[in-house]
C-alpha cells in the first residue's frame, strides 16, 4: 500500500482524538498552563505572582492542587502565554489546553508534508512524526506545549526554504517566544551576518514581551531566587542526564558544571553553524541534539524537539531515542508511591547505551566519503 498525504494525516489524526480526551497520566504540567491562562484573563501578570500567591487566592479551584512547584513563578514564555489566555477564554478547561496543542501539532505534519514535497523527499517520511508513538502521548495525551515551539521551527524552516528569510526569521523569534530553545538560532544568523534577521528578531521579542512588562519591574527589587521559576530550573533541576553525569567526575560542583557545559554548547552551535551555513534543518536537529546531550534535564517530551528534523536526517540515535525515552516514566511508579523522584539506574543505563551506541553508528555512516547526511 502506497503511503500518501490523506493516509498520513488521516492516522495521524485517529491516533491523536482517543488522548484528547484522556486524564493527562503522565504529566501535570498541563495544569500551569490553564492557571497561567486564568490569572491572564483576571487582568493579572502572570510572571509576578506565583500560583501560591495570597494575592491570587480568589482565582483557586479544585484544579489548584494539582498544579506542579505552586511556590514558583511561571517560566514559559511570553507567546505560549499568549496561546494560555487563548485557551482560557474559549474554554477554561486542560481539554482546551490539550486541543490547542494538539492543533499546533497536526499543524506540523502539514509543514512537514509541504517541505517534504519541495525538497522531492518521499512524504512517507513524515510518519516518523506524524505515527511517531512519543509525539502523540505528549501532545494529545499530555498536552505539552513543546508542539508550539514545533509548528514555528518548521515553519521558519519551509518558509526559508520558499526563499522568505524575513518571515522565516519571524518564525525563528515566535519558537524562541515559545519555548526559549530556539535561541540558538542566533549564532547561525550572526555567521551568516543577516543583521536584518537580528533587527526583526528583536522587533519581534518586543512585541510580545511589551505586555508582559508591566508588573515585573516592581517585582525585582524583591525577586528571590527560591521563588524565581526560571533560575530555579536553569540552577537545580536534574533530571534523566548523560554527559552532565560524566562531566560531573571532575566538575562537582553542580554551577561550574553546567557553565561548563553550557560554553561548550555555545562553542558548538558555533562551529555548527559554519558547518551548516545554508542548511536550517541539519543546524537545527544538531543544535538539539547536542543541548538534549549535554543538558541537566531531559523529559521524555524534550526529545520530541528533535523528532521533524529526523523526517529529513534520519539519525538510528534519534528515532531510538522517540522510544526508548519512554521508559523514563517508570520514575512515576515510587513518586506516586512513596514520594521520591529519583530515576533507576538501570533506566539511564539501557536508555543511553541504545541512544549512544547507535550515535556512534551515525556519526561513522555520516564521516564516510560515500555517505552524506540525508
Amino acid at each position: 500500500m502506497k503511503i500518501t498525504a490523506p493516509l498520513i494525516v488521516t492516522v495521524a489524526i485517529f491516533l491523536r482524538v482517543p488522548l484528547l480526551f484522556t486524564p493527562p497520566i503522565l504529566s501535570d504540567d498541563i495544569y500551569r498552563y490553564l492557571w497561567d491562562g486564568r490569572v491572564q484573563l483576571a487582568g493579572i501578570n502572570p510572571y509576578v505572582y506565583p500560583p501560591s500567591a495570597p494575592e491570587l487566592s480568589a482565582l483557586r479551584t479544585p484544579e489548584h492542587a494539582l498544579i506542579n512547584h505552586p511556590t514558583l513563578r511561571t517560566v514559559y514564555p511570553p507567546l505560549t502565554q499568549w496561546v494560555y489566555r487563548w485557551g482560557a477564554f474559549f474554554h477554561p478547561t486542560i481539554w482546551m489546553q490539550k486541543i490547542i496543542f494538539t492543533l499546533f501539532d497536526v499543524a506540523t505534519i502539514f509543514l512537514l508534508l509541504a517541505l517534504l514535497k519541495f525538497k522531492n523527499m518521499p512524504l512517507s517520511r513524515a510518519t516518523l512524526y506524524a505515527w511517531n508513538p512519543l509525539v502523540v502521548i505528549e501532545f494529545s495525551g499530555s498536552g505539552h506545549n513543546d508542539s508550539l515551539m514545533i509548528f514555528f521551527l518548521t515553519l521558519a524552516c519551509f518558509l526559508y526554504a520558499k526563499g522568505k528569510s524575513s518571515a522565516a526569521a519571524v518564525g525563528f523569534a515566535a519558537a524562541t517566544l515559545s519555548k526559549w530553545i530556539p535561541v540558538f538560532m542566533i549564532p547561525w544568523y550572526v555567521v551568516r551576518r543577516d543583521w536584518r534577521f537580528l533587527g526583526l528578531y528583536g522587533l519581534v521579542f518586543a512585541v510580545i514581551c511589551l505586555p508582559f512588562v508591566k508588573g515585573v519591574g516592581d517585582m525585582l527589587p524583591s525577586l528571590s531566587p527560591a521563588v524565581s521559576g526560571l533560575h530555579t530550573y536553569a540552577r537545580d533541576w536534574v533530571f534523566n542526564p548523560s554527559l552532565y553525569v560524566v562531566v560531573g567526575e571532575f566538575l562537582p560542583h553542580p554551577l561550574h558544571r553546567r557553565i561548563f557545559l553550557g560554553l561548550l554548547l555555545v562553542a558548538f552551535s558555533l562551529w555548527w553553524a559554519f558547518k551548516q551555513i545554508n542548511n536550517p534543518l541539519l543546524y537545527i536537529l544538531g543544535c538539539l541534539m547536542a543541548l538534549l546531550l549535554l543538558g541537566p534535564v531531559v523529559h521524555p517530551w524534550y526529545v520530541t524537539w528533535i523528532v521533524p528534523f529526523l523526517c529529513f536526517y534520519p539519525l538510528w540515535s534519534g528515532l531510538a531515542w522517540s522510544g526508548v525515552v519512554l521508559i523514563t516514566y517508570v520514575v512515576l511508579i515510587r513518586y506516586r508511591s512513596e514520594g521520591v523522584w529519583q530515576l533507576p539506574l538501570w533506566v539511564s543505563v539501557v536508555e543511553y547505551s541504545i541512544v549512544y551506541g547507535l550515535l556512534t553508528k551515525d556519526l561513522f555512516r555520516w564521516l564516510s566519503p560515500s555517505s552524506s547526511p540525508r
